[in-house]
């Protein structure tokens, strides 16, 4: 019985971690693009995640996580894992 448990907990666990897994590689993020008119209001629904500026993978865009009245500033983005 104690060898069931211990299985069960482990299948568990693991199952836990993989639906953490999907639920991740799943999730897009909403950001915000200038507008004509020099406003960073439009949303755009991407793949992309915010990054460290010394990760290889990130690169500069104009874009920004939040909507703001004047030009978006510069982030540090990567495609989502």
């Amino acid at each position: 019985m104690k060898k069931a448990k211990i299985l069960l907990l482990g299948v568990a666990i693991a199952a836990t971690v993989g639906i953490a897994c999907a639920y991740k590689a799943n999730t897009t993020t909403t950001f915000f693009r200038n507008t004509g008119g020099g406003q960073c209001t439009v949303p755009l629904i991407t793949k992309l995640t915010l990054a460290n500026p010394f990760d290889p993978e990130a690169f500069t865009t104009q874009m920004t996580n939040f909507s703001v009245l004047t030009i978006c500033p510069n982030t540090y983005v990567k495609v989502a894992a």
